[in-house]
């Protein structure tokens, strides 16, 4: 009983104080767009088109898959669409393929890097999906497109990029 007189009978002692702080961050927008550039040809935001007329042997294309937007992507899907020119049958099957970790030279016609089958388009709509990439911004993929020999016709192939709002890399904070 003493104990608790004492502890009442204590003035109580009371702090007054105030803190504010402050910080601000900037934010800021982007976009993501990664286009098909032919070698040499300056980017344009329209589908790639490439005339193919083969008569003998294995005819090639050489283009860059490029990142034009302001994000990394981590994919993206390259729709294919091949039109009949002229001529009988279909359009040629026409084989994808990477120059990984490096680019193609189109004198030589070799990769300095290592050569990577993507994907065949084999008849007039396909697609080709890309996954597992760190594209960041202005980064290429160098790509080399083939199609074997046909007396009977001649075609395009036409290539657009969808890159949807899953395949951006998330951002990283730092020092926040």
């Amino acid at each position: 009983m003493v104990l608790l007189l004492v502890i009442s009978m204590q003035t109580p002692s009371i702090a007054g104080g105030r803190s504010t702080w402050s910080s601000s961050k900037s934010v800021t927008t982007g976009n993501w767009s990664v286009i098909a550039v032919g070698v040499n040809q300056a980017p344009a935001n329209a589908p790639y088109t490439i005339t193919w007329s083969v008569n003998t042997g294995i005819a090639y294309n050489f283009f860059t898959l490029r990142n034009n937007g302001s994000f990394s992507v981590s994919g993206l899907l390259l729709n294919v669409t091949q039109v009949q020119l002229g001529g009988s049958g279909k359009p040629n099957n026409t084989t994808f393929e990477l120059c990984q970790a490096g680019v193609w030279n189109t004198s030589t016609n070799t990769c300095s890097g290592t050569r990577v089958t993507i994907g065949t388009a084999t008849d007039s709509n396909s697609s080709i999906i890309f996954s597992g990439l760190n594209l960041s911004s202005g980064a290429e993929l160098s790509i080399r497109a083939s199609t074997p020999p046909n007396i009977k016709n001649s075609y395009t192939t036409t290539l657009s990029v969808d890159v949807s709002r899953n395949q951006i890399r998330t951002g990283v904070v730092v020092n926040s």
